[in-house]
């Protein structure tokens, strides 16, 4: 091979570079709105008050957007060299293929090792940020203003639906909840005669003419006092079909307090960074070695029942940390893997349409990485080869692409 000017390798990692900046843009503000879509529209939050998170949220899609916009990268930006014929210009040259796909291949491994950090340290305080919207709500119920038909989600399983609203007074409410539980804490207001006995969670609808919305100095939780309250149950509940004791029927109210605690989310395995996941999993390796041993140690055939299934949870959550670990390092060496595909496919399919190199090259990431990326999920979090099983769509990728790199060196 003999060697090649870099302004040739700035031209072509410059063709497939801004293809990449505008379709990670393009990615990553499509899945934004998709994100304000939900927090304004199905949870209720003013505009004013998401336009704040929005930015923070643009590192939430890297994980996968990163890997796809190189590939249209790698595949339309090759692809209109080849179609223009500057492949086989520079092949006349002397420039072999090899050397015109590695400045791409060197960006694409730069891209896997940031991707390897931001899927391990910036998307999971990204994804807790955007799960605890606890800030969110009190600012919005501090600020609610003046107007008509509003939507407020309390917390998970409480809602609050208003026909109007003017400050902290609301007008016209629905709050449709399960909070209504003995630990739930929500009835314990009530006069000893309105006292309903309960024996677990169920949902239901509270109808009031009128509510006023009080939040805790510490902003820990929120109080809805309503006036002309109606509890509603759910008829299978008034029935006595989940309920054998309990009588159950439906409670009119003048005045009902409603306390709804505003406490902060536990963390899940997708909101904690790789380093706290690798000291989880060693926390509960500990926890499982316990476990056997309580199991060994079992003196009858109850207390090894319980020392079992203690053992199955701690193993069944041990292997879910794994395949979380193991998820995050395969979207950040899929953008290798969706390089290796797409580069020789782009210098290979010498036509004219400089798209079919695009459209086939997706198609293949849609039709093999994704299934395989599902199927390796569920049989890691099963412990079924966890490490191989989420490896699988890259290995198969890699082994396309190995293929296709065998044709273009043939040709």
């Amino acid at each position: 091979m003999r060697p090649i000017p870099w302004t040739l390798y700035r031209y072509i990692l410059l063709e497939v570079f801004l293809i990449f900046v505008i379709s990670l843009l393009a990615v990553s503000f499509i899945d934004i709105a998709v994100i304000c879509f939900r927090l304004v529209y199905q949870e209720g939050l003013n505009l004013s008050h998401v336009w704040p998170i929005v930015f923070r949220t643009l590192a939430l899609p890297l994980f996968f957007s990163i890997p796809i916009a190189l590939l249209f990268g790698t595949t339309l930006g090759l692809g209109r060299m080849t179609a223009d014929l500057e492949v086989n210009a520079m092949r006349a040259s002397g420039v072999s293929h090899l050397q015109m796909i590695l400045p791409v291949g060197l960006f694409a491994l730069v891209l896997t090792g940031a991707s390897l950090y931001i899927n391990s340290r910036i998307v999971p305080k990204v994804h807790y940020q955007l799960r605890d919207q606890r800030d969110l709500v009190l600012r919005q119920l501090r600020d609610l203003g003046r107007g008509q038909d509003k939507r407020i989600q309390i917390q998970d399983g409480t809602s609050v639906i208003c026909d109007r609203f003017d400050g902290n007074r609301v007008y016209g409410l629905q709050i449709y909840t399960d909070k209504l539980a003995p630990d739930g804490k929500v009835l314990e207001s009530l006069p000893p005669e309105k006292q309903i006995p309960l024996a677990k969670r169920f949902p239901a609808t509270v109808l009031a003419r009128e509510g006023l919305i009080e939040i805790d100095p510490e902003g820990s939780a929120v109080q809805i006092t309503l006036k002309d309250a109606r509890i509603s149950f759910p008829e299978s509940i008034a029935r006595r079909e989940l309920l054998k004791e309990d009588v159950i029927q439906q409670v009119q109210i003048d005045t009902l307090p409603l306390r709804f605690e505003l406490s902060e989310r536990t963390p899940g395995l997708k909101d904690r960074t790789t380093r706290n996941l690798a000291k989880l999993e060693d926390e509960f390796t500990g926890h499982i070695r316990a476990a056997r041993r309580a199991v060994a140690a079992a003196a009858s055939k109850e207390e090894r029942e319980q020392a079992d299934a203690k053992l199955a949870s701690y193993e069944d959550y041990r292997r879910r940390i794994r395949a979380e670990i193991y998820r995050r390092r395969t979207y950040a060496f899929s953008a290798l893997s969706f390089f290796a595909v797409g580069a020789p496919l782009a210098l290979l399919l010498e036509r004219k349409n400089r798209l079919v190199p695009f459209f086939i090259g997706n198609l293949i990431a849609v039709a093999v990485f994704y299934p395989l990326l599902m199927l390796g999920s569920l049989l890691s979090e099963r412990g079924i080869a966890p490490a191989w099983s989420m490896a699988s769509p890259n290995l198969a990728l890699a082994a396309i692409g190995g293929g296709l790199f065998l044709c273009l060196r043939r040709k």
